[in-house]
């Protein structure tokens, strides 16, 4: 069984995780602003690989995108432009201080908990060795809020990799500038076990396939087809045709 810190918001809603995870089924289309976040993570990443500021080109989007019904896709587009302006003009010159140690790094290894093994995995925005000890940066095109798990799972990972105490990780806000970090601590090996512990829990709970609305449902792909969802109501949007539709 493999375990990550995306799983989580899977396991919000038993039934999303069994449309999603076991039928594998498909959505309308993709949200507007997971597209544009992945597409600036890539163009980040491009550019620490090459040394070069980030392209700041129009976005080559998919034909079809979902969008939540108060969400203007300029508004998304302008958003996820300024967050690569903030990092070519502020993060980009904090970053040539320290060596890279890594980009977009994929954490893998098992851990064995009450009996079951585990395996678990997280990737790695960006990584840099400071004189204080490797450095953990993730980057949002949002508000840093509800970061915190994240951080230490890839906190407690990482230490699992390298066996490295000295360990840092921050969540930054390309479209705030706000950012919250942690440090490593023994301490965090427990809430680990008890965080997995809690996820596996999760996991057992989706057996029974019933919808369970909450504040989640603005995230779940499917919301639009689920009588309890309380999502807002979604947009879909052609963008060839300029069609709009509205579900749910």
């Amino acid at each position: 069984m493999n375990l990550s810190p995306s799983l989580s918001y899977v396991l919000a809603c038993p039934k999303r995780y069994h449309l999603e995870k076991v039928q594998k089924q498909k959505t309308p289309a993709p949200f507007a602003s997971a597209t544009l976040g992945n597409l600036v993570h890539k163009r980040i990443a491009y550019s620490l690989r090459t040394g070069n500021k980030a392209s700041l080109d129009p976005f080559d989007l998919p034909r079809r995108l979902l969008l939540q019904e108060y969400e203007d896709l300029s508004d998304l587009c302008q958003r996820a432009e300024d967050s690569l302006s903030y990092f070519n003009d502020k993060v980009l010159s904090y970053l040539a201080q320290f060596k890279l140690h890594s980009v977009e790094y994929r954490l893998t290894t098992s851990l064995k908990l009450d009996q079951d093994t585990y395996n678990l995995s997280g990737v790695i925005d960006c990584m840099i060795q400071t004189p204080k000890g490797l450095h953990i940066l993730d980057w949002k095109t949002s508000s840093v809020k509800s970061s915190d798990a994240q951080l230490k799972f890839y906190l407690v990972l990482a230490y699992l990799e390298w066996r490295e105490r000295e360990l840092s990780a921050e969540a930054v806000s390309l479209s705030t500038g706000e950012s919250q970090m942690l440090t490593f601590s023994p301490e965090l090996k427990d809430w680990f076990k008890d965080y997995l512990r809690d996820m596996v829990s999760a996991l057992a709970e989706c057996e029974r396939k019933m919808p369970k609305p909450g504040s989640h449902c603005k995230y779940c792909p499917f919301a639009h087809a689920c009588e309890l969802s309380e999502a807002p109501e979604r947009v879909l949007l052609d963008m060839w045709t300029g069609e709009v539709s509205y579900l749910g």
